[in-house]
């Protein structure tokens, strides 16, 4: 039997009530807390059906938001320093005698932060064919900035952040710390 989280953060086992699942019913409050802002991205493109939103809000990450202040779609401007930022890999590292002290200014859009007095989660959605190695590969930049950002932005400690993407396609999350 599959479960899903609910916004309790208790684990509920499914029941049917009449012919509808009651997972159903639990799926929908979920979306309209805007929990899930992947659900409203990918179901008009038939690219999410139920079963698979089951799948994605039955990885941990979202048994960890039980008290956590949610923000949908959190798009943030904040100034960085450029050493701190793309500057530090190798193909940058020109920049390094430059740039000593100053800052970029970077803009981007959290998928889902969930803000929580110990500890903040950022949750990105991806819609992708690769596995968990790609993903962390590939994404790690972004959301290092991502994490320096919310940092910054909230004066949290940057060890207290967590960041986690939820693959759509694939129905699975990969912890990027």
């Amino acid at each position: 039997r599959k479960v899903i989280p609910l916004l309790t953060g208790r684990k509920s086992e499914l029941k049917r009530v009449g012919s509808v699942p009651q997972y159903l019913r639990d799926i929908y409050i979920f979306v309209q807390k805007t929990v899930l802002s992947a659900y409203e991205k990918f179901s008009d493109k038939d690219l999410l059906s139920v079963e698979k939103l089951v799948e994605i809000l039955s990885n941990p990450v979202f048994y960890s938001l039980r008290g956590k202040t949610l923000y949908k779609e959190r798009q943030f401007l904040v100034s960085l320093p450029v050493l701190e930022t793309y500057a530090n890999k190798e193909e940058f590292s020109y920049l390094k005698d430059k740039t000593d002290g100053e800052e970029m200014l970077f803009q981007g859009a959290i998928d889902l932060l969930a803000e929580g007095e110990e500890e903040t989660w950022i949750i990105d959605y991806k819609y992708s064919k690769g596995g968990a190695e790609y993903l962390k590969n590939h994404y790690k930049p972004q959301l290092d900035l991502y994490k320096k950002a919310v940092a910054k932005i909230t004066g949290k400690p940057l060890d207290s952040i967590r960041c986690r993407i939820v693959n759509i396609f694939h129905g699975f999350e990969v912890d990027m710390d």
